[in-house]
């Protein structure tokens, strides 16, 4: 993990702060909770601008995203 710059990720749905809402499997929140805030890859959604919801719920265990990528472009997030 360390070694990569970038980590895209799948999503269902993504909000204005960088939550994501994934399949319910809470992998990537694992594998990214090994590493230190700020530390490892930039996270990147991958998804469609329509897939973006007004708010998500967020939970303590959660690792938001840096940016979203999709058909309109790249954005960094807070939008």
């Amino acid at each position: 993990l360390e070694a990569l710059d970038v980590l895209l990720m799948p999503l269902v749905a993504y909000d204005v702060h960088g939550v994501r809402l994934g399949v319910g499997g809470g992998y990537y929140d694992r594998l990214l909770s090994t590493q230190s805030r700020g530390s490892g890859p930039d996270r990147v959604g991958v998804a469609y601008a329509r897939q973006q919801a007004p708010a998500l719920p967020r939970e303590d265990w959660d690792v938001p995203l840096n940016a979203i990528l999709n058909e309109n472009g790249w954005f960094p997030f807070p939008l």
